[in-house]
């Protein structure tokens, strides 16, 4: 995946001959008041502490810093570029730096070894991935708003599988409930732990099935409920994510009142159902209270088709007929992204706007 930014792109690839065990990892979003880019290579040193290098992953991409408790040396290998910065975690990993097209290419080896894993892409304005995206958030203009209570993220994952590569494209957006209370927590928890439910599967087990992200999302669910229950708290958030492939279509998994939708053939159509009591904003499902069941559906994805994932601060002030025409006029995920965010506050809108676009491209 392609993450665009401006004109240009940051990609990741993986060369699997030998079975390194590698995960690369392309992902922008917004989690617990942070912007970010990331573009990296992790080499978990075992698969039962997958979970463990996934969390210092979003530690490091939502600024909380690495302490000594994340276990790096017994758990993890990265070389990452956050936003404008290359760095290394753990250790076992070097890399070496040069020239690429109109860019640079960080090429990832085992240390102390000529086994390449794989190679980072910084700044390379021709795109060389079937699939770009890019998202984005602003706070709403509420009256004594303190905190933006959506998170989103739109992610790419490849990864090593009995030698083979395989791409799995996610994305995901939660609208925390503010009047609960830590609305922000709840929705950066629930896209975290979803994310780190994915990766592990596809990393233990291959192919995703509509029955295995079932189990993920009800994983997910029980967590932030678990979480709830053990700080006596009763946060809650929305939850709609967009996977693919699952079987060689995308599915979705939605709760709540954030939305796809898919823009095909100059059509823009809604996938999800808002699940509120007709006429009035009352959610009647959520992540956090308790386990509500999801609706899940399925879709093609074909060349030059569009997902857009939204949350209210953007669907209250800008329709789907006008959504439609910003998606003609251009289907760059970083123009839409942009021109949306700009309207959305130059119209005010009360509650915090999210958008997450993901394109195909071949």
């Amino acid at each position: 995946m392609s993450i665009v930014a401006n004109i240009k792109a940051t990609t990741t690839c993986l060369d699997c001959v030998g079975d390194t065990g590698a995960i690369a990892v392309n992902a922008i979003g917004f989690l617990e008041d942070s912007s970010f880019l990331f573009n990296g290579i992790i080499l978990p040193r075992y698969p039962e502490n997958i979970n463990s290098s996934l969390r210092v992953l979003f530690n490091l991409v939502t600024g909380r810093g690495i302490s000594k408790s994340d276990n790096l040396e017994r758990d993890i290998s990265m070389i990452y570029k956050l936003n404008n910065n290359i760095g290394v975690l753990g250790r076992e990993l070097t890399y070496v730096k040069q020239p690429f097209r109109s860019g640079v290419a960080y090429n990832v080896c085992l240390a102390d070894s000529s086994t390449r894993i794989g190679s980072i892409y910084v700044d390379v304005k021709t795109s060389i991935s079937p699939l770009i995206g890019y998202a984005g958030s602003i706070k709403g203009f509420k009256t004594n708003k303190v905190a933006n209570d959506d998170s989103i993220l739109i992610l790419s994952v490849s990864y090593c599988y009995r030698s083979r590569v395989n791409r799995v494209v996610l994305g995901v957006v939660a609208d925390g409930v503010s009047s609960l209370g830590k609305g922000y927590y709840a929705s950066s928890e629930s896209i975290k732990t979803f994310t780190e439910g994915l990766i592990k599967y596809i990393y233990l087990e291959g192919d995703l099935t509509p029955d295995a992200i079932y189990r993920i999302y009800k994983g997910t669910a029980e967590y932030v409920l678990k979480l709830n229950l053990a700080n006596n708290s009763s946060t809650a958030t929305t939850f709609t994510a967009i996977i693919y492939p699952v079987l060689g279509k995308s599915l979705f998994v939605h709760v709540g009142d954030t939305r796809i939708y898919y823009f095909s053939n100059s059509e823009l159509r809604k996938l999800t159902e808002d699940d509120k009591l007709q006429g009035t904003n009352t959610l009647t499902k959520a992540i956090g209270v308790r386990v509500d069941e999801p609706t899940m559906g399925v879709i093609d994805f074909n060349i030059e088709d569009v997902f857009i994932l939204l949350s209210d601060g953007v669907y209250n002030v800008i329709n789907e007929k006008e959504m439609r025409e910003i998606l003609i006029e251009t289907r760059n995920p970083y123009k839409v992204v942009k021109k949306v965010l700009f309207l959305c506050e130059k119209r005010k809108t009360r509650d915090d706007a999210s958008i997450g676009v993901i394109k195909r491209l071949m």
